[in-house]
């Protein structure tokens, strides 16, 4: 399985327009393609200072399902004209992760953390998330679902943890009251370059099923 993930930014003036146009036309258009190997997708939000974050996750069974989709230059975000007017910033590519994971009933919450190994350890510290990370997310009350997702690139690896939850107080049962402070566990030290600090928080808007890895 394929995760696509692109960012885009609006003005807090022009996020529900921009938002609007993706509900109306973007993503039912994205559907009614009919691409081979499209499983669905997410779509989050992140309310900033400034500006209004979105994150679009599109899901497929394969590179060539991307490439049917974007074109055989598959980084290449796909941005209408339309929204790139409504817009002040976005990402000219998109990244694509390998991805692991299931999701189940009802989610409004996702948590993302970001980390990266030496890409001679990824596969070493995939097995080691299976057996902390996930199993912890999964076993909290309130989670609906963890995805692993991996992307090398050159000598690293990254990694990202998706969690899908049904409340902030369900995050807070997993992460503690500060549930925006990532939380690592004491092997960790033995795979990552760096610890991030924190781990972003998005609103789900769209939670098209099936997703099933």
């Amino acid at each position: 399985m394929i995760c696509r993930i692109w960012h885009g930014w609006a003005t807090h003036e022009n996020a529900a327009a921009y938002l609007a146009l993706l509900e109306s036309e973007i993503l039912p258009g994205l559907a009614n393609r009919q691409i081979t190997g499209y499983k669905g997708h997410h779509l989050l939000r992140r309310d900033l200072e400034y500006e209004v974050e979105f994150v679009t996750m599109l899901w497929f069974a394969s590179l060539d399902a991307v490439r049917e989709f974007a074109g055989q230059e598959y980084e290449l975000a796909v941005v209408p004209p339309k929204a790139r007017a409504l817009l002040c910033r976005f990402d000219e590519r998109s990244s694509h992760y390998q991805a692991l994971g299931s999701a189940t009933g009802k989610v409004t919450i996702a948590r993302i953390w970001h980390g990266i190994t030496p890409a001679t350890k990824a596969d070493e510290y995939l097995d080691y998330l299976n057996k902390t990370g996930i199993p912890d997310y999964r076993q909290t009350k309130g989670n609906q679902g963890a995805f692993v997702l991996r992307r090398l690139e050159r000598d690293q690896a990254h990694f990202l943890t998706l969690s899908l939850w049904d409340s902030i107080e369900s995050i807070k049962r997993f992460a503690g009251d500060n549930y925006e402070r990532a939380r690592y566990y004491p092997e960790d030290k033995k795979y990552l370059l760096e610890f991030e600090p924190t781990v972003q928080h998005y609103e789900i808007l769209v939670d098209q099923k099936p997703i099933e890895c």
